[in-house]
This record gives structure tokens, C-alpha cells and sequence, in this order.
């Protein structure tokens, strides 16, 4: 569980820039939203971010500015996965959640690349730091869009269980503001 303090930045590196192909697949719970906070951003790259009235959103940065982006309203305090993909020559951006495909567009063109730092649970600087409550058991950080099968297996494979009733899935702990050097063995980013 995020405390409301706590966040994860790892400097500027090319491991994070993508220039036609990303995926952000995350299963979390989030709180309801009196404001906005960030999951996942790299500055004028990508960003999966909630913004009020409890509503994720998800854009890309392409041809100079953020593209209009994908939402979704959720459900606070419900277990779900999100997977948001963008292939920049022929599918668009998509988001999925829970395994099916919530919102999609057409939106083409190269992904910027910055000299911005990845931030999770809060963009640079430690601004719009995610809200006490937010849990997260997995994130991934893919340089490829997932097809439709790999969503799919991701949500039915998920590592929680709320067939009991119990909504609480494992979190991670954040260590706040670190630096983390790229391929480090963290268990957070993953090679697919």
C-alpha cells in the first residue's frame, strides 16, 4: 500500500524510451480520487495517471503534445488490471481492464523521447504523488504492444484471488524517491 509519501524515480535512460511500441500493465486498487495522482509517467513520453471524479487515464506524447487520452471510470477500492498499449504504425492506443478492451483510438506517430525521469506513483519531483491507499501487485513496463491472447492470460493469470471475498493483493513497498539503475534486480520492470 502507498502511504501518500512514498514514490519510486529512476533517472533519464533509453531503457525507458520507446519510439513506436509501449505497454504498462499494472493490477492494482485504487482509492477514490478527490484529485489527481500519477501511477506511471516518463515525461512527454507516456503517462497512466487518475484524475478526479475516479477515472484513469492513459496518453501517449506524440507530435509535440499529449494525445487525447483513454479513460476509464473505476470502481474505488476494487481489484482490477490495467494494460494500456500504443503501436504507433497501426493499432493506436488501447486500454484494457480486467482483460477486455475499455477504450481505443487511432492515434499515430513516433513517441517522443525526453530527457525526463520514469516515475512511479508520482510524477518528477515527487508532484501528484499517488494517494494513501493506492496498492499495487504488479507492474510491467514492456518495449512491444501485447496482442489481445496476452491480455487476457495476464488478467486470468492474476496474483490475487478474490474468490473469498478478500480483496487485498500483494503489495509492493516503496522505498521512496530512490535512484534505481536500469536492469537491476528490483522484481519491478520485466523483459517480455
Amino acid at each position: 500500500d502507498n502511504n501518500g509519501t512514498s514514490y519510486i524515480t529512476v533517472d533519464d535512460h533509453t531503457d525507458f524510451d520507446f519510439t513506436d511500441e509501449i505497454t504498462i500493465a499494472m493490477k492494482v486498487i485504487l482509492p477514490a480520487s478527490g484529485g489527481g495522482f500519477v501511477l506511471c509517467e516518463k515525461v512527454n513520453e507516456y503517462r497512466l495517471q487518475v484524475v478526479d471524479t475516479n477515472t484513469l487515464e492513459f496518453a501517449i506524447y506524440t507530435g509535440g503534445a499529449y494525445s487525447t487520452a483513454l479513460t476509464y471510470s473505476y470502481t474505488p477500492d476494487t481489484a482490477f488490471t490495467i494494460v494500456a498499449t500504443y503501436k504507433s504504425t497501426s493499432s493506436g492506443q488501447k486500454l484494457y481492464i480486467n482483460g477486455s478492451l475499455e477504450d481505443s483510438d487511432s492515434v499515430s506517430g513516433a513517441i517522443n523521447n525526453s530527457t525526463g525521469d520514469f516515475c512511479l506513483m508520482a510524477t518528477a519531483g515527487g508532484n501528484n504523488i499517488a494517494k494513501s491507499g493506492t496498492s499495487m501487485a504488479y507492474f510491467g513496463l514492456l518495449n512491444a504492444e501485447v496482442n489481445s491472447t496476452w491480455v487476457t492470460n495476464y488478467h486470468s493469470n492474476s496474483l490475487y484471488d478474490t474468490s473469498d471475498g478478500n480483496d487485498e493483493i500483494t503489495s509492493i513497498s516503496f522505498v521512496g524517491s530512490d535512484t534505481v539503475t536500469p536492469d537491476a534486480e528490483l522484481g519491478l520492470f520485466g523483459a517480455y
